[in-house]
């Protein structure tokens, strides 16, 4: 699984961000945050210094995230019912990844996701997120978006085939 993973991150490296001296570098100014599309795939991708609270997902009580340690993280949305578990991420360095098939989320519509610690802290998005959304309660939310390719179209066939004379 830590292969895998590892693999899944080199990619998602070498396709959205850029490396310094080895280390990763987070992209400069506002974008969005939590997930790229690498393929068929979305891969979903925390860094724990990219979030700078956290909440109990209870209350608006907000404290920083460096007073949690991190023992594992996971993917809660509108995707998966909002399951502190469905969805787990294996630890990369200082990343946490997962990643699903395209074809298990609709191109329809926008999904709000957060990522969960622990099972138990819900980690707030930058302010600076371009995908960062309100939800209806008031709580912000990361935006996932995916637009998929139309299906080609049908040419319709002719009526009849020409005739040469």
């Amino acid at each position: 699984m830590k292969r895998w993973a590892l693999l899944l991150l080199t990619g998602f490296v070498m396709n959205g961000c850029a490396a310094t001296n080895g280390m990763l570098a987070a992209p400069r100014g506002p974008h969005a945050y939590g997930y790229t599309l690498s393929g068929s795939n979305v891969v979903f991708s925390f860094r724990a210094s990219d979030y700078p609270t956290v909440s109990s997902g209870t209350s608006n009580d907000l404290f920083p995230i460096g007073d949690v340690r991190i023992n594992r993280v996971s993917v809660a949305g509108e995707f998966n019912r909002w399951s502190t578990e469905a969805m787990p991420m294996a630890r990369a360095g200082d990343y946490w990844v997962a990643a699903r098939p395209i074809t298990e989320f609709e191109s329809s519509r926008p999904f709000q996701f957060k990522f969960v610690i622990n099972g138990r802290c819900w980690a707030e998005p930058p302010p600076n997120a371009l995908n960062r959304a309100l939800a209806k309660d008031g709580v912000a939310n990361l935006m996932l978006q995916i637009d998929k390719p139309s299906p080609p179209k049908e040419v319709a066939p002719h009526a009849q085939a020409p005739v040469h004379r």
